[in-house]
């Protein structure tokens, strides 16, 4: 989804934002009420199953896109529905949109 779509999309009940980056990077700069888990932590899948709602939306994202692609198909083969900002926050933060 493109930064505009991803924006109107975390609005709406039933979707649960997540930051896929390292924590340094998340610590930096992230969108408003994302929650955090790194993609590239061997425990991924596991943690991922621990925490995520499986009756919500996850709509994810990192710096370009690469690594919430990465997240994308580890969550759909776990059974969930995701979404996927393209271009990561990097297109986020050039359309303008808000970060804390």
């Amino acid at each position: 989804m493109n930064p505009q779509e991803f924006s109107e999309a975390i609005k709406q009940p039933g979707v649960y934002l997540l930051d896929v980056r390292p924590l340094a990077d998340y610590e930096k700069v992230h969108i408003e009420g994302a929650k955090h888990l790194d993609v590239t932590d061997p425990d991924f899948a596991k943690k991922a199953e621990a925490t995520l709602p499986k009756d919500e939306t996850i709509a994810v994202y990192c710096n370009t896109g690469k690594r919430s692609a990465m997240a994308e198909g580890i969550l759909q083969k776990l059974g969930y529905n995701v979404i996927n900002l393209d271009q990561g926050i990097t297109s986020w933060i050039a359309a303008n949109l808000p970060t804390v």
